[in-house]
Order: structure tokens, then C-alpha cells, then sequence
């Protein structure tokens, strides 16, 4: 699950960069979807995804 969360997020990122609205709110959609059905556990993925990237972002720097 943990793979598939990431995979969905990265392309979530690839359509922003794209400029791909459709694909954004598509994506942004099933997240949500996922998050009512498995609650918190997806949800503090989706902190710690984040945290990862702006850590990324701060050694790019």
C-alpha cells in the first residue's frame, strides 16, 4: 500500500509540473477516496511524503 500511496502522489506532482488540471483533481480525488476508507493511516503517510520532499528540497539548495 505504502508503494502504491507513494506512486499516486508522485504522479499527482508529475501533472502539477505538467500543468494537467484534470489529472491534479483525478489523482487529488482517489487520495481522498483512499483516506475515507483506510483513515489515518494514509493520512500520516501523507505528512511524512511531505516532510521528505521539503527535506529534499533544503539539500538541493
Amino acid at each position: 500500500m505504502e508503494q502504491i500511496l507513494k506512486n499516486l502522489f508522485s504522479a499527482q506532482e508529475k501533472a502539477t509540473e505538467r500543468g494537467d488540471v484534470k489529472g491534479v483533481i483525478l489523482i487529488s480525488k482517489y487520495l481522498l477516496h483512499l483516506a475515507n476508507k483506510f483513515g489515518d493511516e494514509m493520512i500520516d503517510f501523507g505528512a511524512e511524503s511531505n516532510q521528505e520532499r521539503e527535506k529534499g528540497g533544503e539539500e538541493e539548495k
